[in-house]
């Protein structure tokens, strides 16, 4: 093999271009039209493609450089053999950007009016890792690819030779969304690391909490999160609650602030429906229920479950918070039939009982919307002409941006809100 130069092409109008990617590495082996540099200009970015096949030498060029025509940017091992180009080859080279052009030509009609059906054939199913093939597509093509952070050398080329089209790169792009929860990988420390930085220990993950966190994972990816935060003044609820619970201690019934939290959450639910839906075909409609069953997180030993209060808009809240305790108590002994954690419409999850201010629940779909309700706090607040202490409830709304915009999110909490300050109206 012969040493070669390879210099850079006319580039138009424009001296001193910036060299802002190198493509090749010295000693790979590239083909004829496989790009060697990207430069970019003020008005356009250009891939330099090498005029022959062979080994990379050396690259004498690097990130930052500024280059101009006729400046040498590589050496490379020619094989003679190998450097022969067809009339369409020859084309691009001499003018990068016309290679959709040439795609047009009326000489090349037979082959672009198959594009088409050859887009329609080609499967659009990506390497897991980069490959090494020679991928042809015009400079604004790559553009185009690095823009959607597509890695070019992974698309299949629908038009004539193979080349890639706009459409194949939209193509890639779809695929790549639909199968997304499956492509996604999280980067795991190994033993061999930890190891290098002292003891630990090694604990399973129950069946549970392996569960959760993979529905929690693909919710996290899939659903464009909103989060509404707010304050509600409930010392008046908590008067009158804790007044009725002692009156139904004798029952053994706990009347928790979550029971009156689902009750005015079901009334929240009823007047604005739009939290009480599912995305249905392909994420095309929603599905609005007539039906209000309400999930509450309940931590176990073997981690967290949802029980499900069914048909909450047909009972008090003493019945709502008898339900509480029995699911409660029947989710901690492993005793929960799949049933009961079925059919949800809305889940409210409570730390009241731990600490935090604010926290951002994780929706659980097919459901739209979760509330996530913190300790209760003693602030100052401005009532009567003076600050007085108030026991103050902090709340976070998870919703849905595809079905709940957030105007509804606001006036969804602002009217939950009302509804729980109001004892009036919590306990209807």
């Amino acid at each position: 093999m012969d040493t070669e130069k390879i210099f850079c092409p006319d580039i138009g109008d424009f001296e001193e271009v910036d060299v802002i990617e190198i493509l090749v590495k010295e000693g790979e082996t590239v083909g004829i039209e496989t790009p060697l540099i990207t430069l970019e200009s003020d008005k356009a970015t250009m891939d330099i493609p090498s005029p022959f096949a062979g080994k990379i030498d050396r690259v004498l060029v690097k990130i930052g450089d500024k280059v101009s025509k006729n400046d040498t940017v590589a050496m490379i091992y020619s094989d003679a053999n190998q450097n022969k180009q067809d009339p369409l080859s020859l084309s691009i080279q001499n003018n990068p950007e016309s290679s959709e052009e040439v795609i047009k030509n009326p000489d090349t009609d037979a082959q672009a009016n198959d594009v088409k059906k050859n887009l329609e054939s080609v499967e659009q199913t990506a390497p897991p890792e980069k490959s090494n093939r020679v991928s042809f597509a015009s400079p604004s093509i790559r553009k185009f690819a690095r823009e959607l952070g597509v890695d070019i050398t992974r698309v299949n080329g629908s038009g004539p030779k193979n080349r890639i089209l706009k459409e194949d790169i939209q193509a890639f792009v779809k695929i790549q969304i639909q199968t997304k929860p499956a492509e996604v990988k999280l980067k795991l420390v190994s033993r061999d690391e930890l190891q290098k930085h002292g003891d630990w220990e090694e604990e399973p993950l129950t069946k549970i909490q392996k569960r959760t966190g993979e529905n929690l994972h693909a919710s996290w990816i899939n659903v464009p999160h909103v989060f509404q935060m707010d304050e509600i003044d409930v010392t008046e609820l908590e008067k009158f609650r804790k007044e009725r619970a002692s009156d139904l201690k004798a029952e053994n019934t706990k009347l928790t602030l979550l029971a009156f939290i689902i009750k005015a959450t079901t009334t929240a639910l009823q007047e604005f429906p739009r939290f009480n839906s599912s995305l249905i075909d392909d994420g095309n409609k929603i599905a609005v229920k007539n039906y209000y069953n309400i999930g509450f997180a309940t931590n176990t030993e073997n981690g967290l479950v949802v029980p499900v209060l069914k048909d909450t808009d047909q009972k008090g809240v003493v019945q709502i918070a008898r339900e509480i305790t029995e699911l409660a108590n029947l989710a901690r002994k492993k005793q929960l039939k799949i049933q009961q954690m079925e059919g949800g419409c809305f889940t409210v999850s409570n730390l009241g009982g731990i600490s935090g201010n604010f926290f951002t629940p994780i929706i659980n779909p097919p459901e739209v919307a979760i509330l996530g309700v913190s300790p209760i706090k003693i602030k100052p607040l401005w009532k009567n002409g003076g600050f007085i202490p108030r026991q103050v409830l902090p709340i976070t709304l998870s919703y849905d941006h595809r079905v709940i915009d957030g105007v509804a999110g606001a006036t969804f909490t602002k009217y939950f809100g009302e509804i729980l300050s109001d004892i009036r109206t919590a306990i209807l």
